[in-house]
């Protein structure tokens, strides 16, 4: 404790030798109840991350390439095998898995509020699909910043993480619940309808996703999402919680995908690089330049269209289609 006071946070209660401490203004953000609460997150980047970071050379003794390595640096840190998200999403180690939503919803709050309003979400045609999208936190962030606007969203990811979103959710005004649905699936199924993605959509989102995966795993997202929006739309609305509003594709208009990621660039501070770290002892994961990103989207069969600088540390890139 002694320590975290010398760096600012906690304070020591009554002088130097009492040894009975308290919160201060830096550490009362721990507290859950606290409206800008980093308890989760704090929790996941220390326990997790930092167990995973230990590991990270042991790691890279499999092969030579630490990102290529059959056992991330996690795995071996926790002794499981098999991919991170599986192994959370149920049994013993469920609580990591809530925790791990949890602190993506506190992370955004804290290092990418200004996504929200540094780029024009109203002019966005509905619904907007955010694939992978986790418990809905840039949902959440988006309704209560635009209560009055007309975009509603389709929350897509498996079906545990789905359930912890259910909880959040349903605890929001019905203002804001009727703009939201969901629909589980998996964006990596090897066929478009074992993937359940939503069809034939006017716009589509991946956000925060694609540093989890390989280059490999990331044309396969890619390519599946293309077959999405190219798939005419069904006839009835997909089986989910709320159901899924009817699109409003402009006639004629292509299918957007939209891109927001953390990219490295030449002028990215510690925070990307750190987490760059973080997420490859995690789970093998890629913090991408902007140039590698557009060489996937090429490859999967997408054409960019324009790459929107946020403030912070994201970048939203739109793509369309090949061809439409």
């Amino acid at each position: 404790m002694k320590c975290l006071c010398s760096h600012g946070y906690f304070e020591e209660v009554g002088g130097f030798n009492t040894r009975v401490f308290r919160n201060n203004a830096m550490s009362e953000v721990l507290r859950a109840e606290h409206p800008q609460t980093l308890k989760d997150a704090i929790g996941f980047i220390c326990d997790d991350g930092g167990k995973a970071t230990a590991y990270l050379v042991e790691a890279a003794r499999t092969t030579p390439s630490v990102d290529k390595s059959p056992t991330p640096a996690l795995n071996l840190a926790f002794g499981f095998e098999g991919p991170v998200f599986q192994h959370w999403a149920d049994g013993a180690h469920a609580w990591r898995g809530k925790r791990l939503g949890h602190a993506m919803k506190q992370l955004h709050q804290v290092a990418n509020g200004n996504v929200i309003t540094d780029f024009q979400w109203s002019a966005l045609q509905s619904p907007v699909v955010d694939v992978g999208g986790g418990i809905g936190a840039l949902e959440l962030a988006l309704v209560r910043a635009h209560p009055n606007s007309a975009v509603s969203f389709v929350v897509f990811d498996i079906a545990e993480t789905l359930g912890h979103a259910q909880t959040v959710w349903e605890a929001q005004p019905h203002d804001a619940r009727r703009r939201v649905s969901f629909v589980a699936g998996n964006f990596l199924a090897p066929t478009l309808a074992e993937t359940r993605l939503p069809c034939g959509q006017p716009t589509y989102l991946i956000r925060h996703v694609l540093h989890d995966w390989t280059d490999e795993q990331v044309i396969a997202i890619l390519r599946n999402v293309r077959a999405a929006m190219l798939a005419p739309p069904p006839t009835e609305p997909p089986t989910s919680d709320h159901g899924i509003l009817p699109g409003h594709r402009a006639p004629g208009g292509a299918p957007k995908l939209l891109l927001c990621e953390m990219l490295l660039q030449e002028r990215s501070g510690r925070f990307a690089y750190t987490t760059s770290l973080q997420v490859l002892a995690l789970n093998n994961g890629i913090i991408r330049t902007e140039a590698e990103i557009v060489g996937l989207l090429e490859r999967a069969g997408f054409r960019v269209v324009v790459a929107h600088v946020m403030r912070a540390v994201d970048t939203i890139i739109e793509a369309v289609p090949l061809g439409v």
